[in-house]
């Protein structure tokens, strides 16, 4: 009765073993591919490096040699600033905007064209002062 006892659990441990051996093998090709890649990303990040501090030191050879060659211009006098000019007020009408009374009967509204329009009484106007 023991012999096929320890037949099972000798054949669980080898089945253990195996397991272990094959999760042990995947977690070092995942490390290996890790590691891969690492370097494959370090090796193209110094050669894109490399890269740009050439291009930056070529950019600064033209920019010290544009300098040389170029003389220092002669600086303008600054220019004078023109007046501001004052804001009209509302009472001030510009030329290009038309009056509504000295618009043509034909171009102007129907309302802005009937006589009801005129001057407000005084007691409109003291009613929209005190909205």
């Amino acid at each position: 009765m023991l012999r096929p006892t320890q037949a099972r659990s000798e054949e669980a441990r080898r089945q253990a073993e195996d397991t272990r051996v094959r999760d042990r093998a995947k977690a070092s090709e995942i490390v290996k591919e890790r590691e891969k890649n690492f370097a494959a990303q370090t090796q193209k990040t110094s050669r894109l490096r490399a890269l740009r501090l050439a291009r930056e030191a070529e950019q600064q050879a033209a920019l010290a040699r544009g300098q040389a060659e170029k003389k220092p211009a002669p600086s303008k006098p600054a220019t004078q600033a023109k007046p501001a000019q004052p804001k009209p007020t509302p009472t001030q009408a510009k030329p290009s905007q038309a009056k509504p009374s000295q618009a043509k009967p034909s171009q102007a509204k129907p309302s802005q064209a009937e006589p009801s329009q005129a001057k407000p009484t005084r007691a409109k106007r003291a009613a929209k002062k005190r909205v």
